[in-house]
């Protein structure tokens, strides 16, 4: 059911991501709900499965946009999977980092972008893509704390309920009920 919600999701955004956001961009720039949603998983599900779901969520967004099958699967593939390796080393539970991890991640994938688009002979200003992620980078903090709040909700109290089933015993070690 949560691949269900999260493929819904993805969805959902690239379809506003390219209509509602394109009419409506700010500099240029624009939400990218697919990335904001590939970092937090990989926050919390580390670099093996956030690097998977940016991935596919990635190939999605290529083959429902048209552009360059392929680069958004890498770009986003690896700054989930960058983001999951960091994951270890972050505290989840304030607020503040994960959306910042959001902003930082925005520069990172945008550099990818340009690196893999150099590689496959792409012609991009570097510097008109930076400041186009500006407002891409603006655009994801506002509205990463909605996406967070759903995730962090979703996920402690997953893991409340499982530490709620498990009961230490001084001789038998951790016991799963």
């Amino acid at each position: 059911m949560k691949y269900a919600i999260l493929f819904f999701s993805a969805f959902v955004g690239i379809v506003l991501q390219d209509t509602v956001f394109n009419v409506i961009s700010i500099a240029e720039g624009k939400p990218d709900f697919v990335l904001i949603l590939v970092v937090f998983y990989a926050l919390f599900h580390g670099p093996v499965q956030g690097g998977i779901l940016g991935v596919v969520f990635g190939l999605m967004e290529d083959l429902m946009t048209g552009r360059f099958i392929g680069l958004n699967a890498i770009c986003k593939g690896l700054t989930g999977f960058v983001i999951g390796i960091l994951s270890e080393r972050l505290y989840k539970n304030n607020f503040t980092i994960p959306v910042l991890t959001v902003f930082l991640s925005t520069f990172l994938q945008s550099v990818i972008y340009l690196l893999c688009g150099a590689l496959i002979g792409l012609n991009l200003e570097g510097v008109r893509l930076m400041m186009v992620s500006i407002s891409d980078a603006v655009y994801n903090i506002v509205f990463s704390p909605v996406f967070y709040a759903a995730f962090y909700h979703f996920y402690a109290s997953r893991r409340l309920i499982a530490m709620k089933t498990q009961t230490n015993h001084p001789t038998l070690g951790t016991l799963t009920a």
